[in-house]
């Protein structure tokens, strides 16, 4: 902030909207639609996986990064089908 201006590339006048085009399919012409914001298992003791997970998905979030690498897959699904097998709602609005 300069002479009290704000600048306008550090706070853009629009929000940006929620969800990110990806490119991705064959020959990369196929484009889908994934939440702007999501969470990561990364480092997280698998103990807590099933927690963090169930906490992410009850406060709205339906975009999670999970890898075979952090080791926690097992304990990510077991809350993530509980919630499915319940009617998880909002999946229908943002993935066209």
């Amino acid at each position: 902030v300069r002479s009290g201006k704000i600048r306008s590339s550090i706070i853009p006048s629009l929000d940006p909207p929620p969800l990110l085009p990806i490119r991705g399919g064959r020959k990369g012409k196929a484009t889908i639609q994934i939440p702007r914001v999501g969470y990561s298992l990364y480092k997280t003791a698998p103990e807590l996986v099933p927690r963090c997970t169930a906490l992410a998905l009850r406060a709205g979030v339906r975009h999670f990064d999970v890898a075979s690498l952090y080791g926690s897959n097992k304990e990510f699904a077991a809350p993530l089908k509980m919630y499915l097998g319940n009617g998880l709602k909002g999946l229908d609005k943002l993935y066209k």
